[in-house]
């Protein structure tokens, strides 16, 4: 346990009792009310509708998708917000070690635009500012990966929208050529970086389904729980939400079975995750929930010290109660 942890929160658990606690699980476990839904779908309508009056996005054949704890349900209450991804129809293809590209790329029937990777999303990201701020008046500014918009007028939610194409990464599995499917997308500093956010639905659907449902209701839970954090001084900063959702994955299906109250639960998988991250070798091994990509490395906005210092202060700060 980190010493400035303990100097920060000498008495841990000592901010509710057992039962106050479950009678916060309880309500935080909770996804988004049916008002907070609906004010998200009118957001995300209004994006939809922003972009269909543009004529270059209809032309270029673009698709509006869901993602983020918007998409996978793990979006509490009252820290609503939607994500959206706009897909340009461009493939961007990668090939793996084993794989010879000239067969590969006649293979799936890839042919040439004339167009870069790299010019289709700087136009995708153009284009898509440009309409979203003729529709919208106000709020609409740039990020390094979305286009962020602050609470949309008649919504009040605020949403990411994440210009981005398709991704195509080419394997060999036993000598037979192989598409990993997923999204990339381009920083305003020029980096692409690589998602796979249906492979992260699936099996997030999958987790739920292995533990009586009980993986997204925690999700909900240590997400409400890092906010709180913040505000008492136990973290600097609260955990990026894609990065507290990993690490709920990460932790072993029957620790969410065992019979016991959420206090319970919480307190058993806060501590199974810092056991997960306590060895750096088999740490930088873990990947995001999707299962391809590494959660850990020079790619990441975040870092392994930041999943550690999260999963201590959530064992501090929940405590040993009785």
């Amino acid at each position: 346990m980190s010493p400035l942890l303990s100097a920060l929160f000498p008495q841990a658990g000592s901010v509710r009792s057992r039962a106050e606690w479950n009678a916060w699980l309880e309500h935080r476990q909770k996804p988004a009310s049916p008002t907070e839904e609906q004010m998200l779908e009118r957001a995300r309508r209004y994006v939809i509708d922003a972009i269909q009056r543009s004529e270059g996005l209809v032309a270029r054949g673009v698709r509006v998708e869901p993602q983020g704890s918007y998409f996978n349900n793990t979006n509490g209450r009252t820290l609503a917000d939607v994500d959206l991804r706009v897909v340009d129809p461009g493939i961007y293809i990668e090939y793996a070690l084993g794989v010879v590209p000239a067969e590969a790329y006649q293979a799936f029937g890839y042919y040439p635009t004339g167009v870069t990777n790299s010019q289709r999303l700087q136009w995708l990201r153009a284009e898509l500012l440009t309409a979203l701020s003729d529709k919208i008046k106000k709020g609409v500014g740039p990020g390094k990966k979305a286009i962020k918009i602050e609470g949309i007028t008649g919504s009040r939610a605020d949403v990411d929208v994440v210009p981005c194409m398709n991704y195509h990464g080419i394997i060999n599995v036993a000598g037979q050529y192989r598409v990993l499917p997923g999204i990339i997308l381009l920083s305003t500093g020029g980096q692409f970086i690589i998602n796979f956010p249906e492979q992260h639905h699936a099996n997030g659907v999958r987790k739920r389904e292995r533990t009586a449902h009980r993986f997204k209701r925690v999700v909900r839970c240590f997400k409400h729980m890092g906010e709180e954090m913040v505000k008492h001084g136990v973290l600097p900063a609260n955990a990026p939400s894609f990065l507290i959702e990993c690490l709920v994955y990460l932790v072993d299906d029957g620790q969410f079975l065992v019979d016991a109250d959420l206090y319970g639960r919480m307190r058993r998988i806060a501590q199974s995750m810092q056991h997960i991250l306590q060895n750096p070798y088999t740490a930088l091994e873990l990947t995001e929930i999707n299962e391809i990509k590494l959660l850990f490395g020079p790619h990441q906005p975040w870092t392994l010290a930041t999943a550690q210092e999260f999963a201590d202060a959530a064992v501090l700060y929940l405590g040993n109660l009785s």
